[in-house]
């Protein structure tokens, strides 16, 4: 009895699901206590824009982190003998969007916001659509295995008649072979990611890929 090992491999692309949105809140100053003051209120009615979108069913959750306040003080030099201190607060909020449509609009609104910088959107599919895909792509790298185990049954015994019996199937990363293997995390291509400073910001929904690749043993 022949053995043959292949790996085989299957790659889905699907439109993200969600978004998340990412906000960075940040001020500085010299005076200490007006800097605090302003941040906070900016800080809040950031958050209070996000919550109400999340409270409309436009955002599925989000997060308002604390506020961090530190300060700095340049080295003396000898045109600026004595520097002053500069003070800083920043915060930041993050939300995902089921509503993309919602979030390209906020991608816009909070660029616009002086005080407020916009990160990378982070692209995601939903847990059960992720989940199917996982399982569409475990069945399609099998059977590119098992394709690719015929052409090399088929070559070792030419004239037809082959039977291929499947023996073992182990992710590829267990196994050592390929570079990643397994199930793939979800990646993002095409994407347009909105950027702090982007005049205009604009995103575009990228496609996102699930993919699984397995190192698959049949005895001929």
């Amino acid at each position: 009895m022949t053995s043959i090992t292949v790996e085989g491999s299957h790659r889905i692309y699907r439109a993200a699901e969600r978004g998340t949105l990412q906000l960075t809140v940040s001020l500085k100053g010299t005076d200490r206590d007006r800097v605090v003051r302003t941040h906070a209120d900016l800080h809040n009615e950031v958050a209070a824009a996000v919550r109400a979108r999340r409270e409309a069913g436009a955002a599925t959750w989000y997060d308002a982190g604390r506020i961090s306040v530190w300060a700095y003080t340049p080295d003396p030099t000898q045109k600026h003998p004595k520097p002053v201190t500069t003070h800083r607060a920043s915060s930041t909020i993050e939300a995902k969007y089921a509503d993309l449509a919602m979030l390209a609009d906020d991608v816009a609104g909070f660029s616009a916001r002086e005080g407020v910088a916009v990160g990378p959107v982070q692209w995601s599919l939903t847990e059960a659509t992720r989940t199917g895909l996982q399982a569409e792509a475990a069945a399609g790298a099998i059977a590119d295995a098992t394709k690719r185990a015929l052409t090399y049954a088929e070559a070792i015994r030419p004239g037809g008649g082959v039977h291929l019996a499947l023996a073992r199937v182990i992710e590829s990363h267990l196994h050592g072979a390929g570079g990643g293997g397994g199930f793939a995390g979800t990646y993002a291509r095409g994407a347009a990611m909105a950027m702090a400073d982007s005049a205009p910001a604009e995103i575009t929904t990228p496609d996102l890929e699930v993919s699984a690749s397995v190192v698959a043993e049949f005895q001929l």
